[in-house]
């Protein structure tokens, strides 16, 4: 019931958010085809070379994949800039300054 329950509340806030044509259905679409495209691939991953190991560091290792795979292809602009907003720094903030010698 719980699981059929968020189900339904995400349908229908993606139903109202599209109604009001703050997202599209083609982009939202092709990231949903791209999570089960990454996930199809680890599977398959995990059952071809990483069965044999101890399940625990497979899944280790299939979770750093995710991650890192998932930040690959799905990360856009448009979010590292609302992350950028949300916290309140800019990358170039990141920089390393070098000490004055001495």
């Amino acid at each position: 019931a719980v699981a059929a329950t968020c189900m339904l509340l995400f349908f229908l806030m993606y139903y109202f958010l599209y109604r009001r044509h703050y997202v599209r259905l083609y982009s939202t679409f092709f990231v949903y085809v791209k999570l089960a495209l990454i996930t199809l691939a680890l599977y398959a991953l995990y059952t071809t070379l990483l069965s044999s190991i101890f399940f625990i560091y497979s899944f280790m290792i299939v979770s750093a994949l995710y991650a890192g795979v998932s930040i690959l292809f799905l990360i856009t602009k448009d979010d590292i800039r609302v992350l950028q907003e949300t916290v309140g720094f800019k990358i170039q903030d990141w920089k390393i300054k070098r000490l004055p010698p001495g």
